[in-house]
């Protein structure tokens, strides 16, 4: 191998492609849908908790992305921390949500 002509001359190709922003993103923009269609039925059983629940969704994966994209700018850690008010929502919401859509709430 050691007179293969090229070898030297060949340098890696450094590119870097994370899927997980985009993922966050296109989750981000269903959450935000699914808030707006909770919104214009709010009167429907089950609507406002499922709009929490799609609000606190939506909160999470923001916090999350800004925390990825941040990196050692700013103080990453508040991103970091800011996430586990979505996440604290999110399990209250959706049980309210199964409640009052099967109406036993």
């Amino acid at each position: 191998m050691e007179g293969f002509p090229y070898r030297h001359r060949m340098k890696p190709l450094n590119i870097h492609f994370d899927a997980y922003p985009i993922a966050l993103v296109l989750g981000v923009l269903l959450a935000l849908a699914a808030i707006a269609i909770a919104w214009r039925r709010r009167q429907a059983p089950g609507a406002l908790p499922l709009l929490i629940f799609s609000a606190a969704s939506a909160w999470w994966m923001v916090c999350s992305l800004l925390w990825r994209v941040v990196g050692t700018g700013a103080d990453p850690m508040i991103w970091f921390k800011l996430i586990f008010v979505g996440v604290v929502l999110i399990a209250p919401a959706f049980l309210a949500f199964a409640l009052q859509y099967t109406n036993r709430g």
